[in-house]
């Protein structure tokens, strides 16, 4: 009787062990979004919203609108759906109804503690842009507008941006070209730099630690 006991014992012990080596399978939705700690809270949409959105490491990154939808165009992203309608104002809400014509995510990228998402608006060929939103009271509020395409009858718009770290205290900043031209190309460009501060703000600055010659605009004409 002992000896059944012992090997009772045994298998109780190893059958233990066992359950405790093993990973539990967890069902969809138990963790939603695999990301860092600001994401415990999340609610189930938000995270689905979140997963539509490419996790970027950004070291320079060369931002700029494109004149058609091409797949093979690097920022061509994913359309949001009327589904998540709710987390944006009135505006971008409606234009997740329109087909063909949806905002579509881009990139998720690091920003001062929170993270920052690219957002391509398509119009028609002569009228796009991205721009980096952030959550604010539940909704995803544009921060700033990072590249834009846009022409009104002969006189067009450019908006080209590189994200780095330009001063060395780690957060992203913005160089950004605007240009303003005839659709023949004939314009100048201007050069804006915006730092980010401890707050995740992006201040227009002064700047001028940089080679403006280094940062050439997409030729769209």
């Amino acid at each position: 009787m002992n000896h059944i006991f012992l090997i009772l014992l045994v298998l109780i012990v190893q059958a233990t062990a066992f359950s405790q080596d093993t990973p539990i399978k967890k069902n969809i939705g138990d963790e939603p979004y695999p990301a860092p700690v600001m994401y415990d809270n999340v609610t189930l949409d938000e995270a689905k919203l979140i997963g539509l959105f490419e996790n970027q490491e950004v070291g320079n990154m060369h931002v700029y609108s494109h004149l058609k939808q091409e797949d093979r165009y690097f920022y061509n992203g994913t359309p949001i759906t009327p589904t998540f309608s709710k987390f944006f104002n009135d505006e971008i809400a409606y234009q997740t109804n329109v087909s063909g014509k949806e905002p579509r995510a881009v990139f998720s990228i690091r920003g001062e503690a929170e993270e920052l998402y690219l957002i391509r608006f398509v119009g028609n060929d002569w009228d796009n842009e991205l721009a980096l939103f952030g959550w604010n009271n539940g909704k995803l509020e544009k921060r700033i507008t990072i590249a834009k395409y846009s022409c009104e009858n002969d006189s067009c718009l450019q908006i080209d941006s590189w994200l780095q770290d330009i001063n060395g205290d780690t957060r992203l900043d913005i160089v950004q070209k605007a240009k303003k031209a005839t659709k023949k190309g004939k314009g100048k460009s201007n050069t804006t730099v915006y730092l980010m501060d401890q707050n995740g703000v992006f201040r227009k600055t002064k700047y001028d630690h940089i080679e403006l010659n280094d940062y050439r605009m997409e030729n769209l004409w």
